[in-house]
């Protein structure tokens, strides 16, 4: 798995850069001979479009992760293909400086077999760890190439040895990044390339936070159970034996651990001040040597009700930030191992150092196959009888079938009002529910009243001076649905606030419970949008509310929606009958 993040928030959140997408390209062969007859010409006009879009010369290209399926017929036309498009790409670019130009090529099929729908990524992944190790790996199965491969007089050759990745150099000698390309053809023509650069850090890159010897890091672990931070503790110990590390990387490996690992309900923190102690304690708790000096064991119990007083506690809030800045790390490491919260990151301000690739967790290796079944002897037990026909129907063992029906439940659940808005909410309405928005606009201050039609137009809104939407399309009778509504939606999340966002969407009387009328489907089908948005997107909030049907006062009602929007709670799902809240559950 990789994870792929703008180069300008990977360098802020000081995360590990494997690599940098330089340009991309797709493009299908059309027509062929057979279904899964590749088309060199169309694989050129891709390469040449991803390189020109890459913005690289393509001398500075070392490595091709190549398709490579191993087909007497695929592969020549391939490499072609790659013969063509650097040729042109060649002439293109002109005299570059750059001599005696070469390229490998090579293909992680070999390795694993053709992957199918993960064959593209796999490549990635193997470019990225060559770029990591400096080193370009050979292809298995490539004693005897095929002799269709004409490979003379061009920049390319197979990788037949694993062999150290050398960096190009410009005119002046200096270092070019490493860059390479992946090529992925699927069944019936459609052709991806990729081209990928090296990562080289900022020469101005932030300092970090360095500890002197007077002031130690705190190293934390955790794990699900007992068993699983014993494994943390020993791969983690592996990690430091088996690397080159020195004192600088102390600070990192705390810091990782403490900001990029979940915090789970067995707990060890360590304060140290040197690799070399933090390797002696993490042996002393393998070992089973009494807790040290300065070494803290613990479990967190997440349904200890004093645990969670504590923690929304203001003034245990304020203690720990001091504790952060008096730098008494042995309090926070008690408090951390019992169970509180820290939020680490305020132990360096804008000095945090650079995070660092880690052991991952060890999970636990669990079977879940169903068991063989076993006979009593060796005969084959696994023919049954015919069954006789004379036997009658009514002679047949009755089965108890029981029909199981999942409802609703509602609970009382009051409100707690949040500090108002203070950008523009945006009220959808159509004819039927117009007088109704009106009366919600009296509610904030900063409103827009959108309709029906206006939301069928709106590529040029200025999506970020909405704070949230309050919904009304569902408070008619006439089952009149806004559709529109839903690509308006999909805009202001995309393009609108990242934190903060509020979305409510309304109906009345949907919901059965102490509804003595008749449902009123106006709203469902958008109902369950609104219900689930929050879960699919973290930075903002969205609920449903179904009002109470019997309110014919449009004053009344706009009051209780109003209240509702602003209502500092997470429920994904409201309705109000007789004038209480209630939420679903």
């Amino acid at each position: 798995m990789i994870v792929l993040k703008k180069l300008k928030d990977a360098e802020r959140d000081r995360n590990p850069i494997y690599g940098v997408i330089r340009g991309t390209a797709e493009n299908h062969g059309g027509r062929a001979n057979t279904l899964t007859s590749p088309n060199p010409k169309a694989q050129a006009e891709l390469l040449i479009k991803a390189y020109k879009k890459a913005g690289v010369n393509p001398r500075t290209v070392t490595y091709i992760e190549a398709h490579g399926t191993g087909t007497e017929l695929g592969d020549p036309i391939e490499i072609n293909g790659l013969k063509a498009a650097f040729k042109e790409l060649y002439d293109t670019e002109g005299d570059s400086g750059i001599e005696d130009h070469r390229c490998g090529l090579g293909s992680v099929k070999s390795n694993i077999g053709h992957l199918e729908l993960a064959a593209g990524i796999s490549g990635i992944i193997k470019i990225l760890m060559q770029m990591k190790h400096k080193t370009l790996v050979k292809s298995l199965h490539t004693e005897t190439l095929n002799p269709y491969l004409q490979l003379k007089d061009s920049p390319f050759y197979i990788v037949q040895n694993t062999e150290d990745w050398k960096a190009v150099q410009d005119k002046q000698g200096r270092e070019l990044p490493r860059r390479a390309g992946v090529s992925s053809f699927g069944i019936g023509g459609v052709n991806a390339h990729i081209v990928i650069e090296e990562y080289i850090p900022k020469e101005d890159e932030p300092s970090e936070c360095n500890p002197t010897p007077r002031e130690p890091s705190i190293v934390v672990l955790s794990a699900k159970n007992e068993k699983s931070l014993r494994e943390q503790v020993e791969q983690l110990l592996m990690f430091i034996r088996m690397r080159k590390i020195d004192e600088k990387d102390l600070s990192r490996i705390a810091y990782t651990l403490q900001v990029g690992r979940n915090s789970m309900e067995e707990r060890l923190a360590l304060i140290v001040g040197s690799i070399s102690k933090l390797v002696e304690k993490l042996d002393d708790f393998l070992q089973g040597r009494s807790v040290a000096e300065h070494s803290y064991r613990g479990k967190a119990n997440r349904n200890n009700e004093t645990l969670t007083l504590i923690s929304a506690d203001e003034d245990m809030a304020l203690a720990i930030d001091s504790w952060i800045v008096k730098r008494k790390y042995a309090r926070l490491a008690e408090i951390w191992v019992k169970g509180l919260h820290i939020d680490w990151n305020k132990l360096y301000g804008d000095a945090a150092p650079r995070r660092i690739s880690l052991p991952t967790y060890p999970f636990a290796k669990e079977r879940y196959w169903i068991p063989e079944y076993l006979h009593a002897d060796g005969g084959n037990n696994n023919v049954l009888p015919a069954r006789d026909k004379e036997a009658s129907d009514s002679s047949t063992e009755q089965r108890t079938r029981t029909t199981c029906l999942l409802a609703k439940s509602w609970v009382p659940c009051p409100s707690v009002s949040k500090t108002k808005s203070h950008r523009i909410v945006a009220i959808l309405t159509h004819p039927e529910t117009e007088a109704l928005a009106e009366r919600v606009a009296e509610h904030f201050p900063q409103h827009q009243i959108i309709h029906a039609q206006q939301v069928e137009h709106f590529s040029d809104w200025d999506w970020k001076s909405f704070d949230g939407v309050v919904d009304l399309a569902g408070c008619g009778t006439s089952g009149y649905e806004m559709r529109s509504c839903i690509e308006w939606l999909q805009s202001l999340i995309e393009h609108g606030h990242k934190e903060g966002l509020m979305l409510l969407g309304v109906t009345r009387g949907l919901e059965s419970y102490l509804n003595p009328g008749a449902i009123n489907l106006t709203g469902a089908a958008r109902a369950g949008l609104y219900r689930m948005l929050q879960s699919e997107y973290g930075h903002l909030r969205s609920r449903h509310m179904d009002a109470d049907h019997s309110i014919v006062d449009d004053g009344v009602l706009a009051q209780q929606i109003a209240d509702e929007y602003f209502a500092d709670s997470e429920e994904a799902e409201v309705c109000y009958r007789n004038g209480m809240r209630f939420r679903c559950c």
